[in-house]
Parts: C-alpha cells; sequence; structure tokens
C-alpha cells in the first residue's frame, strides 16, 4: 500500500507571509502664499515719463529702449 502525503490545512496554504506595506509620509503642504496681482502700469504713464528722459538727455537719439525700461521700472518701484 503507497503512502499517502500529509496535505496541509487549509490555513496554512493562503497564509503567506508577506511585508507590511511601506507607508510612505507626505509632506504637509503648507498654505500656498498668493503674491497681490500686479498693478497694472499704463503704457500712456511709461511713454510720458520716457520722453521727459529724453527731452532730459537734450532730445539725444538712440537711448528709446533704455529710456522705456527705466521709466517702466521706476512705475512698478513706485506701484509696489
Amino acid at each position: 500500500m503507497a503512502k499517502k502525503k500529509k496535505v496541509p490545512a487549509a490555513s496554512t496554504l493562503t497564509a503567506r507571509k508577506t511585508e507590511a506595506p511601506l507607508v510612505i509620509a507626505r509632506p504637509v503642504e503648507e498654505t500656498p502664499v498668493i503674491a497681490p496681482a500686479p498693478v497694472a502700469i499704463d503704457r500712456h504713464e511709461i511713454a510720458r515719463l520716457a520722453f521727459a528722459k529724453f527731452a532730459a538727455r537734450g532730445y539725444a537719439h538712440g537711448h528709446a529702449v533704455a529710456d522705456w525700461l527705466s521709466a517702466e521700472s521706476e512705475l512698478r518701484a513706485l506701484t509696489n
């Protein structure tokens, strides 16, 4: 007569040793800092100030972009 194999109980067949799932800690979300909306600077105001710089230099040509950017930065500094 052949030997019968011992069959383990059902609980040992289904029970598996598994590692606990990794817990990934998420960083605490900080409240976003909302920057104030930039104040719209009227391009006519920039043009007036740029022209004043042009006139102060004796109407010397060749500095239009520098005058415009300078006028724009001055007006932004005044509004902020």
